[in-house]
């Protein structure tokens, strides 16, 4: 693979016992920040963004935390989602992501499930979510987004929602 170098790199770093500095690689577009140096097949230079930031010692903790203490409307839509109940898909909840946690995700699709609540329609929140949702984007992730009311008025279509973006790929 053409990013191993900074894959085993990036892995070193975040180990949540020993690193005191947590890596993670944005790759970005020709003219990105850096350059590896070497080259992938196709004899393009891999270009990539390499992002340090401090550790906090609890996000993974917190990420546990969080999972033997969902919401309600998480609580219900997890109901849906665990043991491949989605058409076989696997899903996990509450996993760190780069600086993130992010309430659902199925790995191998790329899909993050976000459930918004009340706390997410001020400007200060919602321009949060937006760096959030950028941050996941430029990851190779893709963001769909449900509020708590439809998950316990019309959980059927959340499910048929959640599956349709599965299918777009």
């Amino acid at each position: 693979q053409c990013l191993r170098l900074i894959t085993h790199f990036n892995k070193f770093w975040s180990s949540p016992t020993n690193s005191l500095l947590h890596a993670f690689v944005e790759k970005v577009p020709e003219g990105g920040m850096r350059s590896l140096g070497s080259n992938c097949s196709d004899g393009k230079p891999i270009l990539f963004r390499l992002h340090f930031m401090k550790t906090i010692p609890l996000t993974f903790a917190r990420a546990k935390s969080m999972r033997h203490q969902p919401t309600e409307a998480e609580r219900k839509l997890w109901g849906g989602l665990r043991n491949r109940s989605l058409a076989d898909f696997k899903f996990v909840r509450q996993q760190p992501v780069g600086p993130y946690i992010v309430d659902f995700v199925c790995r191998t699709e790329k899909l993050i499930i976000e459930v918004d609540g009340a706390t997410h329609g001020d400007d200060a929140d919602v321009a949060y979510d937006n760096r959030r949702t950028g941050f996941l984007e430029r990851q190779g992730y893709r963001v769909h987004r449900v509020d708590n009311h439809v998950i316990f008025t019309d959980i059927g279509s959340v499910l048929d929602g959640i599956f349709a973006a599965l299918m777009r790929r």
